[in-house]
């Protein structure tokens, strides 16, 4: 009797394992191909080239104030001397946090650019395997190995991109 029990056990575990459609697809390459990917790439440069023109402004500033320090330095006391020089690393550590925090927010819109994309991606994702079956889709970008179906060229149509590569 325990005999038939596991052996009814072990064919209702296989025979269910094999009825799961699966599909993989790498949605890197997909989300690359999106025209929304050029114009978040495009906004990012953009927004860089902003930051990098503010930065050199903020550099340009500060050379200005250490070249007229170095032109005056002999005709300061010590403790004027020490106050402008105080006042040049304080102007040096705040064009430092500006490229810091210009960085931060370089990182942030990239993230929530490509959140956006991603998200479409994973919206046509989700309306192929509902309209073709599919139990379960792995991305590529991040399975070593994948069985099952190819659906890159369902959710490129979905999106209404080029299937051609």
């Amino acid at each position: 009797m325990k005999k038939i029990i596991t052996v009814l056990a072990i064919a209702l575990i296989s025979s269910t394992g094999i009825s799961q459609k699966l599909g993989h697809l790498n949605s890197q390459t997909i989300m690359v191909e999106m025209p929304d990917y050029e114009s978040a790439k495009k906004e990012l440069e953009l927004y860089r080239t902003e930051k990098t023109k503010e930065l050199e402004m903020y550099q340009k500033l500060f050379q200005e104030s250490l070249q007229t320090y170095e032109q005056e330095k002999g005709s300061l006391t010590a403790d004027a001397r020490q106050r402008k020089e105080t006042q040049l690393m304080e102007k040096q550590q705040k064009i430092e946090k500006i490229a810091y925090d210009a960085e931060n927010e370089m990182q942030q819109k990239e993230q929530v650019l490509l959140q956006q994309i991603m998200k479409k991606v994973s919206e046509a994702v989700k309306i192929v395997a509902d309209k073709n079956n599919y139990d379960y889709v792995f991305d590529l970008s991040s399975v070593l190995y994948a069985g099952g179906e190819n659906i890159e060229d369902l959710v490129r149509k979905q999106l209404n991109l080029s299937t051609e590569k």
